[in-house]
């Protein structure tokens, strides 16, 4: 691992607050699901929102139907956004009437989030949800999640648990700050 790697949260604070927001996210299933319904429609975002989702849906209760979507927003090379915006690639969704939950590792501007929000709203979802490891809390975000594990304050890179750096190291068991 580079040495110019911060740690930021250990394993051991990510695995405590996954399964707090597990047991949140169980709490709205159960008091918001009709008697037969389908399971709730988990969208984790490839690539990085894999990681947090592995873990998070081991800590909750419910059953999930699970159909992952892709997104690039950011330059993998060079930790940049990309200037043409976000591009987000679903499959073919059976979103019409269910409850969906998406399930990112980070929200920086919101910009992602919002675009895969307002998508699946347009399918016809009853109710969307979004819950992220980590909300950045700088400015004004476009779009902010109902759950989110750490809310870090700062303009940092992260890096680790599913979060890359030049598209790497996104396997670190750990969030560290690229210095």
């Amino acid at each position: 691992m580079p040495q110019h790697y911060q740690i930021l949260y250990s394993k051991e604070q990510i695995d405590e607050r996954i399964q707090a927001l597990g047991k949140e996210i169980d709490s709205w299933i159960d008091t918001t699901s009709p008697s037969g319904s389908r399971d709730v429609l988990a969208l984790p975002v490839m690539r990085g929102g894999l990681y947090f989702f592995a873990d998070l849906s081991r800590a909750m209760e419910n059953s999930l139907e699970v159909n992952p979507v892709q997104s690039w927003a950011y330059n993998g090379e060079e930790n940049t956004a990309l200037p043409t915006g976000v591009t987000v690639r679903f499959s073919d969704l059976p979103v019409k009437g269910r409850r969906v939950l998406v399930i990112d590792d980070i929200c920086d501007s919101g910009r992602t989030l919002k675009t895969i929000h307002e998508d699946l709203t347009a399918r016809g979802a009853a109710e969307v949800q979004v819950v992220v490891l980590v909300r950045r809390a700088v400015g004004e975000p476009s779009f902010s999640p109902q759950w989110c594990g750490f809310e870090y304050d700062g303009p940092e890179w992260f890096v680790g648990y599913g979060m890359d750096d030049g598209s790497r190291w996104r396997n670190l068991p750990e969030i560290y700050l690229v210095n």
